[in-house]
């Protein structure tokens, strides 16, 4: 298997291949017990190496700052610890070892200390490569509607296109499994999945909001109120009578 023809190829390093698989050949049978006594021994190397690395502080006090100029030809000007010096791109791994010295293990070999050290530099990578991966395998039961035009996903490869139109498959778990399907094309498929429903979610919320609109009692009384461009009828006032208008015609008639 090329490791470069994969999707998550920091979560693939060959120096962690054992760590990773070991345990699942342990319970199939495939790894017998001396191999695995020996795979615990160096997960509990790797283990304590990794913490050393991690929690050991290092204070800007002048006995630090004077090893870590020997040992990093830098200065250490906040408190820090070895883990975050290695995310440095002028810190070397094996300046973290001479910064360390007789702390470092004895029984660890220098291609495990490597290996730890290099998933410390490397951790911020590794770390967004396994949430993508997490998201991923989270949204793989979502379905794809009957009919999805996968040519109108931006992005895919006509072969991809190809094979998916082909296949029609009803989720994404079974698109994953359909040779030459990447997880960045489930991914780009998931995106544009994703805009569908959400669009979908705005275009029906407004409607139910205009449908309630137009069934309140205040659209009915609206829709009998005269327009604002039509004047209402003059109406009488309440203190005139006929009796009144009558008298006052008779005095302007000369009775």
């Amino acid at each position: 298997m090329f490791t470069s023809r994969a999707e998550y190829r920091l979560l693939l390093d060959i120096d962690s291949a054992d760590l990773r698989l070991t345990e699942h050949g342990h319970s199939l049978g495939l790894i017998g017990e001396a191999r695995y006594a020996r795979f615990l021994e160096r997960k509990e190397r790797a283990r304590r190496y990794t913490e050393l690395l991690q929690s050991t502080e290092l204070n800007p006090t002048t006995e630090v700052v004077k090893r870590g100029r020997a040992a990093l030809g830098i200065e250490i000007t906040e408190p820090t610890t070895p883990a975050r010096l290695l995310r440095r791109s002028d810190v070397t791994p094996e300046g973290i070892e001479r910064l360390l010295g007789d702390e470092i293990p004895a029984s660890m070999t220098k291609g495990e200390r490597r290996s730890i050290e290099n998933r410390l530099r490397y951790a911020g990578y590794i770390e967004r490569q396994e949430r993508d991966l997490l998201r991923l395998r989270r949204e793989e039961g979502r379905r794809i509607p009957d009919g999805f035009d996968f040519a109108g996903v931006s992005g895919l490869s006509g072969e991809v296109v190809e094979k998916l139109s082909r296949a029609r498959p009803e989720s994404l778990a079974q698109a994953s499994r359909i040779s030459g399907v990447t997880p960045a094309a489930l991914t780009l498929i998931n995106v544009y999945l994703e805009k569908l429903r959400r669009s979908a979610f705005i275009s029906r919320t407004y409607h139910e909001h205009q449908h309630r609109r137009t069934d309140t009692p205040y659209s009915a009384e609206s829709s009998s109120l005269p327009s604002t461009g039509s004047r209402p009828a003059r109406r009488r006032r309440p203190d005139s009578r006929p009796d009144q208008e009558a008298t006052t015609a008779d005095t302007h008639s000369g009775r």
